[in-house]
């Protein structure tokens, strides 16, 4: 269970936040399958809580974009280069 924990907190600590053209904050979400299963589309009814917490977040006023890629972790998404990106 801790180590749930101290991902989630890793999770969220990665989190950037900057604005879209429509002047909404943009949530950015990396990590693992935990975040992101499969292609994000819940196929074979594979889901991530990254795919999940729109639900809890009015996306009129702020924008979520899950990056995660399942079987990466937040060390790897900086070691591949993907985190210059934002």
């Amino acid at each position: 269970m801790n180590r749930y924990i101290y991902l989630l907190l890793l999770v969220l600590l990665t989190v950037s936040m900057t604005e879209d053209q429509n002047k909404r904050p943009v949530l950015y979400i990396i990590g693992d399958s935990t975040v992101k299963n499969g292609k994000g589309d819940g196929a074979d009814g594979l889901w991530g809580w990254g795919n999940m917490i729109s639900f809890h977040f009015d996306t009129a006023k702020i924008k979520i974009e899950n990056h995660a890629i399942g079987g990466r972790s937040s060390r790897t998404f900086q070691e591949d280069g993907r985190w210059i990106k934002y």
